[in-house]
């Protein structure tokens, strides 16, 4: 079975996301993912046309954030105790910046993890705990700093790629 590259993280995401008791932030909104989170995260962006896209999705308890930089995102990203942080926005050379902001989050969902030239190699390390999704690419990696804890459901999505350090 072949998924859309852009929605490989979605039999992860919103497992993850079903699991956590605080709040989620969703790093780069996207026709996939801020449907998927609606109403449970808080989407930043820096695309004005992506933004406009997903202007339909806004509500009062749903607000989407656009900025002209994600340096303008700084303080929420590092100061929120985000339980769930999905990184997937543009440029991919941006992404190790929040994946160095956000070592305090109970969990990191990570996607096009597979590619070299997005660098993950630089920031997984600052993770103790990994989990690869493999079964469809781009794959996903659910990163952490406290031991992973999956519901039964998430366990048996990830049984056959652990890559615990």
């Amino acid at each position: 079975m072949k998924m859309d590259p852009y929605s490989t993280y979605l039999p992860v995401l919103p497992a993850i996301a079903a699991q956590a008791d605080g709040p989620i932030l969703e790093i780069g909104g996207g026709l996939y993912s801020t449907p998927c989170l609606h109403g449970l995260g808080k989407p930043l962006v820096t695309d004005r046309e992506v933004f406009a896209r997903l202007a339909f999705l806004q509500t009062e308890n749903h607000r989407i954030l656009c900025a002209d930089s994600y340096d303008a995102f700084d303080a929420q990203i590092r100061e929120v105790a985000w339980e769930v942080a999905f990184v997937d926005h543009a440029p991919a050379s941006r992404r190790n910046e929040e994946l160095r902001k956000l070592g305090h989050a109970r969990y990191v969902v990570a996607h096009d993890t597979e590619r070299a030239n997005y660098a993950y190699h630089l920031t997984f390390p600052l993770y103790r705990y990994q989990r690869t999704f493999k079964r469809f690419s781009p794959w996903t990696t659910v990163l952490s700093n406290r031991e992973l804890a999956f519901s039964q459901g998430v366990r048996w999505l990830l049984i056959d790629v652990a890559t615990s350090r």
